[in-house]
């Protein structure tokens, strides 16, 4: 499982005002499944400008901050997000 306290376990960047024709060609195929996040005092997973990522069967144990969402998608496109559990 992935512990990182205060930050995103997972962090994938660039520059959030990308437009559609960018977002084409910056990260694609990403598939984030069936891991375990432990403890976060933030989002566990923080993903922009990325076409075509799957989140799915991951488990967000023990995290603080309720408040957030465990995973925060910005100008994404094609995601698919299922089957995740906030424990």
């Amino acid at each position: 499982g992935f512990v990182r306290e205060n930050a995103p376990a997972i962090a994938i960047l660039s520059n959030q005002s990308a437009s559609a024709e960018e977002i084409a060609h910056l990260h694609k195929g990403i598939r984030l499944k069936n891991n375990t996040f432990k403890r976060s005092h933030s989002n566990c997973i923080d993903i922009m400008a990325t076409d075509g990522i799957e989140i799915s069967g991951n488990k967000f144990i023990s995290r603080e901050r309720k408040d957030l969402e465990p995973i925060n998608l910005i100008n994404c496109t094609d995601a698919k997000v299922e089957f995740n559990k906030d424990l």
